[in-house]
């Protein structure tokens, strides 16, 4: 769904948790804040309009850049990094 509102030329708002924030570049083409800093970071977008028509356009350009195969590709390298850290807490616990 991220790639879909940046293809739309809406900037997208995400969490650091999960995949979303593999296809977001902070102030560029979206926001990653906490779960508690969502609404503001929505009205902080909203509230600039040349900031919002800047993040729109680059929204729309990086999308253009992406395929589903990069998509995965980065979901996938992610998983990877945190796949050694949930084994080692499995054998610690």
């Amino acid at each position: 769904m991220v790639l879909e509102a940046l293809a739309s030329g809406v900037p997208a708002i995400v969490t650091p948790d999960g995949s979303p924030v593999t296809s977001v570049r902070d102030g560029v083409t979206g926001r990653i804040v906490r779960d508690e800093e969502f609404a503001a970071a929505i009205a902080g977008v909203l509230a600039d309009p040349k900031r919002h028509a800047q993040m729109r356009l680059a929204a729309r350009a990086y999308a253009l850049t992406m395929s589903w195969d990069s998509v995965f590709e980065s979901v996938y390298a992610t998983y990877e990094t945190m796949l050694p850290a949930r084994e080692q807490a499995a054998a610690a616990g």
